[in-house]
């Protein structure tokens, strides 16, 4: 594959960062899926995606983040994309994906927003 890179941590709180880089497209996208549903499966909800290394993305790209966001909500977790390369923020504006996931300046300021009770 080589266009993208997937970095993974995980936070004592069940929270996991998502470093993505290169590009995440319709060759790329299956692979993304596989690892978000494998820490999905293991009853994780809670993600900050550092996308400042994410070059581009497509429309299949952004379809894996809703359903992503989608799963998270139904098991009262939540997404939060931060940093985004400015092309690629344009295209989650564009498709509306700021509506269905939130963002933070950081990825401490996202986690500081995981952390925090919302109302839902």
């Amino acid at each position: 594959m080589g266009d993208l890179v997937i970095k993974k941590l995980t936070l004592p709180e069940e929270i996991v960062i998502i470093g993505v880089e290169g590009i995440l497209d319709n060759n790329t996208q299956d692979e993304f899926d596989d690892v978000i549903k494998k820490i999905q499966d293991e009853g994780i909800y809670r993600f900050v995606f550092d996308l400042s290394e994410l070059k581009h993305i497509t429309s299949s790209g952004i379809g894996s983040f809703v359903k992503i966001a989608n799963l998270c909500k139904e098991n009262y977790g939540d997404v939060v994309i931060v940093q985004p390369h400015p092309v690629v923020k344009e295209a989650l504006t564009l498709f509306g994906l700021f509506n269905i996931v939130l963002s933070a300046a950081d990825v401490n300021a996202a986690v500081k927003l995981l952390l925090s009770p919302r109302k839902r």
